[in-house]
């Protein structure tokens, strides 16, 4: 299918809300800048929820060096939900990209995004991703690989589930969300999973997506926190999905993902005492949402009550089973 935009309109929007990262939002405009040769296909957004430190100064500079970027700053912090709210609903682009302001777009990764967007009209596009630490930067080698197309939701949310909930890894037709009936974004507000509310209206009206497994985008591990993962990943995430997509399948594959893939390495990295998030108990907070799922029983439970050691073990077992059904299409992940 051909696409129809605006021709005042951009094609992508790239939208960073930010708060008191000035260091990582000059890395990532720096990615931007470097980039620049498409000006007349993109818009890019800064929506800085107050911040104290010099995020300002670091936009007014990239401004003054030709970087062509409306800034949006608010009165006080409105917290990260409403920021990318703000992010969405200020976009003019036929496609948004909110972009966490810790990560940042290789080299020549615009110009692949750009060259899928401008032949074809997608729902959603998710981009592969390569997991960075602060420092230092890791050279991202350039593989060019093909695409993929999905014509079912199912399918798609079976590779990309729980990555679903990774801002920087997935980009939305935001003409298209805008054309069919959803249920107000802003209800979220407070889940730590507002990027949900586009997502979900995506994958309900499916008509067809992009996966572009070339890893395009660096993301920065270890550097959030401060909120219950396990009430937020478990009942918030069960609750949405449950909420805004009305197909079976695809709604299970989400969470089926997040009990296999996600908490596992999470619990193990909570018994030995790491993470920045508020201390929960696992078991109180994920059985009364995942008891009835036998996944949570065998993924997650043994590690959650093994001592250290015997735990590690069965991790090792668990991302066996993963690579396994992973290879063979997804069986267990997606019923």
């Amino acid at each position: 299918m051909s696409i129809n935009v605006n021709p005042m309109s951009p094609l992508l929007t790239i939208a960073i809300p930010t708060y008191n990262r000035s260091k990582y939002l000059e890395r990532l405009l720096t990615s931007l800048a470097e980039q620049g040769e498409f000006k007349s296909e993109i818009e890019i957004i800064v929506s800085d929820n107050a911040s104290p430190d010099e995020t300002s100064e670091v936009v007014d500079r990239f401004k003054s060096n030709g970087l062509t970027i409306r800034y949006l700053r608010n009165e006080s912090n409105i917290g990260p939900d409403a920021n990318f709210l703000q992010c969405y609903e200020a976009a003019n682009g036929k496609y948004v990209w909110i972009f966490g302001d810790d990560d940042f777009i290789k080299p020549g990764g615009i110009a692949t995004v750009l060259s899928h967007l401008r032949g074809h009209e997608y729902d959603l596009v998710h981009v592969a991703t390569v997991p960075i630490t602060d420092s230092p930067l890791p050279y991202i080698e350039k593989k060019q690989l093909d695409a993929e197309v999905f014509d079912r939701a199912d399918l798609l949310a079976r590779r990309i589930h729980i990555d679903f909930t990774f801002i920087s890894a997935n980009i939305v037709n935001k003409h298209r969300i805008s054309s069919v009936p959803h249920a107000p974004f802003s209800a979220l507000i407070g889940t730590y999973l507002i990027q949900l509310g586009w997502i979900c209206a995506a994958l309900d009206h499916h008509r067809c997506s992009l996966w572009i497994r070339d890893r395009i985008v660096a993301g920065l591990i270890d550097n959030s926190g401060g909120y219950r993962l396990c009430q937020i990943f478990g009942s918030n995430l069960k609750r949405i999905t449950e909420e805004r997509i009305r197909s079976t399948q695809t709604r299970r594959a989400i969470q089926n993902g997040a009990l296999q893939r996600f908490f596992p390495p999470f619990l193990l990295a909570q018994k030995a005492g790491g993470g920045k998030f508020v201390h929960e108990d696992p078991h109180q907070a994920l059985v009364p949402v995942f008891g009835d799922n036998f996944r949570y029983w065998f993924f997650d439970f043994p590690i959650n009550c093994m001592p250290r050691v015997l735990a590690q073990g069965w991790l090792l077992i668990v991302r066996v089973i993963n690579r396994i059904d992973k290879m063979i299409g997804y069986p267990l992940l997606g019923h």
